[in-house]
């Protein structure tokens, strides 16, 4: 893809499908980060790869404490190798060059993970000694990035419009062919098996949905209004803290869901089985049953 639809496109990833990640992508990861600028070209750089659920499962909760990494494909510890940029510029070369570095690495880290298709997130609060301890490091680590298929793509975060964090010296010269960032996509998931995922604090707004199974899924304070579902088996799955207002159903299977907290005012359902439905402690106006009215 085009350099401005990657940037636009990376995103923070905390919630993966478990799909495993091959060598190959991996070492593409690798060689994107060792290609990021470095002082001096000294590469202060040392990549600790970690992979497989056991292993995977050491970092948490010790080194981080969140439960989401556990269902990374990967994970990259970014450690520091600063003898060469220390004995050439000192505590400058140690405290400052040499993180730069590893900065910069990161970044073509989790830019080369949505180049081919996958997610990441930058790691910064994690307990270093115990990082060491349990990856036998060398090195000091800085970072880590957690890597894997996205369950979904989350929407782009506002930035800070550009006058409150740039200044200029000098006026450059005008250009008459803009660049426009690309326009966003609604997030779209097709043909897919995800039984038992986990989606949280996502806005998924205008969302397609074709051919999926999403059976036992739990969804927390999703954004899912005009979404349009197909062929979908939601058999089991718990909604909580949804807005999905506007949304169409189709050949939706979603027998022994729970919604807590639902708004379905003014919803319609057309050739629906409803056998067995219990409704609790709901507030209820009317329901109209093959156009016949009632008052509740």
């Amino acid at each position: 893809m085009e350099f401005k639809e990657l940037l636009y496109k990376r995103r923070s990833i905390r919630s993966f499908t478990g799909e495993k990640m091959t060598r190959t992508q991996l070492e593409y990861i690798l060689e994107a980060a060792a290609r990021a600028p470095s002082a001096c070209n000294y590469q202060s750089w040392h990549f600790t790869v970690i992979v497989g659920d056991e292993n995977i499962a050491k970092l948490c909760p010790e080194v981080y404490r969140g439960e989401w990494i556990r269902n990374a494909s990967a994970v990259i510890a970014v450690s520091v190798d600063d003898e060469k940029i220390t004995e050439r510029f000192g505590d400058r070369g140690r405290d400052l060059f040499a993180l730069q570095d590893t900065a910069c690495a990161m970044n073509n880290i989790l830019m080369a993970a949505a180049d081919i298709g996958f997610g990441g997130c930058f790691i910064g609060a994690f307990d270093e000694d115990k990082c060491r301890e349990v990856l036998g490091l060398k090195y000091r680590p800085v970072a880590i990035a957690a890597l894997g298929r996205p369950t979904a793509e989350p929407a782009l975060r506002e930035r800070k419009p550009m006058n409150e964090v740039v200044d200029w010296i000098g006026e450059p010269i005008e250009d008459e062919n803009d660049i426009a960032a690309p326009e966003e996509k609604p997030f779209e998931l097709s043909d897919t098996r995800l039984p038992e995922s986990r989606f949280t604090n996502l806005d998924l707004g205008g969302a397609v949905f074709n051919d999926v199974n999403l059976g036992g899924a739990k969804f927390n304070n999703i954004n899912l209004s005009g979404a349009e579902y197909t062929d979908i088996n939601m058999s089991g799955a718990s909604f909580g803290g949804m807005t999905m207002a506007g949304s169409t159903f189709g050949c939706v299977d979603m027998r022994e869901c729970e919604f807590r907290n639902p708004d379905f005012t003014g919803s319609v359902f057309r050739n629906c089985k409803l056998k067995n439905i219990a409704i609790e402690d709901c507030e209820i106006d009317s329901i109209t049953v093959d156009g016949k009215r009632i008052e509740l």
